[in-house]
């Protein structure tokens, strides 16, 4: 049964995995579905709903908060009761009579997963009888259950929808926790390991550094630890991973444009780090380095960072530095011109004439 499909979900082509956003969080999934039809239904837990081949086949992914922690099997025997209630109710309110067989427990790599057939009691049409595998899988990841549902309907003679392809499906789902962009801005490497961590919560950041502790030449881990403490509101104690990951960055003699989104964020990530531990002398360079990089590949991030700089400048009283990266700010993206009228920062400066013409609204002709 499908469920309403959430509005993050993006398909940008067929050879593209499909990338949803969970509300109101830094955590995001990606999956390849080649043949995706995208669905409708009601239920705004769903990120993903859709058709893929074989004909029949439906496939539903939601997300379920998990804040206590439950392992992959105490979902499966949480929801599977719910599930066949759910199935139930529906098909009484039909005036349908099914069987639903007993479901078998099995695990994909790491998430626990369960199949029943479910049939009609009598026959649908002449010579036939209503048959439908069910399947699930509970993946375990950022204090979040991603449910990953797929039906498959027998319609005529046509290609069955087998266990091997929904074991391929779950295998292939990606999770990431992003402070900005998502899995195509980000080298292979990291969202491998943004994946890993996901799945090692609540413990994260110990799972993290632990694994920077054996791969040191690797700037992936330091990169991600550097980000996760970030996203779980810990950004002074990313300072040691960002200075550690940023060496190694440097180190890539042709950087593709992945893994110059990461350097830029890893510059970025270690400012912010080093401002919310009082050392925002020591941070400014950092923000300098993240604008050099965005502006040189002429990436989106440009016009924030300049308005980062011209806060830190305000925030030292430096009038004439804020008023540079102000004005690079507002005129690649006018929104901060609002942002700077509210930023007391700024509000401080009024009375310097580039800043006061600068937070002016722009003569109307």
């Amino acid at each position: 049964m499908l469920v309403e499909l959430a509005a993050c979900v993006v398909c940008a082509s067929a050879s593209d995995p499909i990338v949803a956003a969970v509300p109101n969080s830094p955590v995001q999934v990606a999956i390849p579905l080649e043949g995706f039809a995208k669905g409708i239904g009601v239920n705004k837990q769903v990120i993903i709903a859709g058709t893929i081949p074989p004909r029949g086949t439906q496939i539903t992914i939601l997300y379920l908060a998990d804040p206590v922690d439950h392992t992959s099997a105490e979902w499966r025997d949480i929801r599977e009761p719910e599930n066949e209630r759910s199935m139930t109710a529906v098909w009484s309110k039909m005036g349908t009579k099914m069987q639903l067989g007993p479901y078998e427990k099995f695990d994909v790599v790491d998430a626990a997963s369960a199949h029943r057939v479910i049939e009609s009691e009598g026959e649908v049409a002449p010579g036939h009888r209503f048959h439908m595998d069910d399947y699930h899988a509970y993946v375990v990841a950022a204090r979040i259950c991603i449910e990953v549902h797929v039906s498959w309907t027998r319609l005529g003679d046509g290609a069955e929808f087998k266990r091997e392809q929904f074991d391929a499906i779950v295998k292939s789902l990606k999770v990431g926790l992003f402070r900005k962009g998502s899995f195509k801005d980000y080298p292979d490497a990291v969202i491998a390991f943004l994946d890993q961590s996901a799945r090692h919560f609540p413990n994260v950041l110990d799972w993290i550094a632990g694994e920077c502790t054996k791969h040191p030449n690797d700037y992936a881990p330091h990169f991600v630890l550097g980000e996760m403490n970030h996203i779980l509101k810990e950004p002074a104690k990313g300072v040691d991973a960002y200075q550690h990951a940023i060496p190694l960055l440097k180190k890539i003699a042709k950087p593709t444009p992945q893994e110059t989104f990461a350097r830029i964020r890893a510059e970025h990530g270690l400012g912010l780090a080093l401002t919310m531990a009082n050392r925002v002398p020591e941070a400014m360079p950092h923000y300098t380095e993240a604008h050099r990089l965005a502006a040189s590949t002429k990436s989106p991030e440009q016009a924030s960072l300049a308005y980062v700089l011209a806060m830190g400048y305000a925030g030292s009283k430096d009038a004439p530095n804020a008023a540079k990266w102000l004005k690079e700010a507002i005129t690649l993206e006018p929104k901060f011109r609002d942002e700077a009228n509210k930023n007391p920062f700024f509000q401080e400066m009024k009375t310097n004439p580039a800043i006061q013409a600068l937070l002016a609204e722009p003569s109307k002709k």
